[in-house]
């Protein structure tokens, strides 16, 4: 008799333990069990040999399973190559794209701290000529007004100058700016108040040039210093030093 379920094929992997079968999928490729599925198909229909007319059937689908599987098997390898090449593509891609990401990641932050335990933060120090760096400060005393600007670096013990945009006393531009909450009554609507706790926030253009010196040749930083009204103090001095890009 011809059993009812001539091509069923039990293989081990029916019966194993969820985690023997893990541990062998984790070592077999894809093509392996697939093509040994279907090998396995076609030498079941040819050991198939009953005294019937059905005898030629089984043996002409067992010679077809058996082609079907070289067909598999060879799919298989190419679909192999070229998922490997594929593969190469996309971890070739990755790379570069995470250099160009890399790349725009602007130069990190820094920030200094003064001897009246003020802070300030600039969003880059090394930026092209032209460009805008955010400028932060914090714990400022709100008694005492400041300019802030971009500089060349003094000697030691002497005031920063020249700056970028000059003594800021008109209020405008964005190359130097003057903070004041208490200001003389000139500077009432000149001067820009500091936030509340000492703080403050602007963006400050570098550029190549301050007056007749070269901020690639020389030093030169983003500065704060006390204002006019307290010329001589170089308690409230800060330096950040910039790098212009070539």
């Amino acid at each position: 008799m011809i059993s009812a379920t001539p091509f069923a094929k039990t293989t081990t992997r029916e019966t194993e333990k969820p985690e023997a079968l893990a541990t062998d999928t984790a070592e077999t490729s894809l093509c392996e069990i697939v093509i040994d599925e279907a090998m396995g198909v076609a030498e079941q229909a040819l050991r198939m040999s009953v005294p019937t007319k059905a005898t030629i059937s089984f043996a002409r689908m067992g010679s077809v399973c058996q082609i079907f599987a070289r067909h598999i098997a060879a799919s298989c390898r190419i679909y192999t190559v070229v998922l490997r090449h594929r593969v190469h593509l996309m971890r070739k891609f990755a790379f570069t794209l995470i250099c160009a990401l890399l790349l725009m990641i602007p130069a990190a932050a820094q920030a200094v701290t003064g001897a009246q335990g003020q802070a300030m933060t600039a969003s880059a120090t090394t930026v092209k000529s032209g460009s805008t760096v955010i400028v932060t400060g914090s714990h400022f005393d709100e008694t005492v007004g400041i300019y802030l600007g971009f500089c060349v670096v003094p000697k030691k013990g002497l005031a920063p100058t020249p700056c970028g945009g000059g003594i800021n006393k008109a209020g405008i531009g964005d190359a130097s700016f003057w903070i004041s909450s208490n200001p003389p009554p000139y500077g009432v609507g000149l001067a820009q108040e500091f936030l509340p706790g000492g703080r403050f926030t602007q963006k400050l253009k570098i550029t190549k040039l301050i007056g007749k010196f070269d901020c690639t040749k020389v030093k030169c930083a983003i500065t704060v210093r006390a204002d006019h009204l307290r010329t001589g103090d170089r308690s409230y001095d800060l330096f950040i030093p910039i790098t212009i890009k070539k």
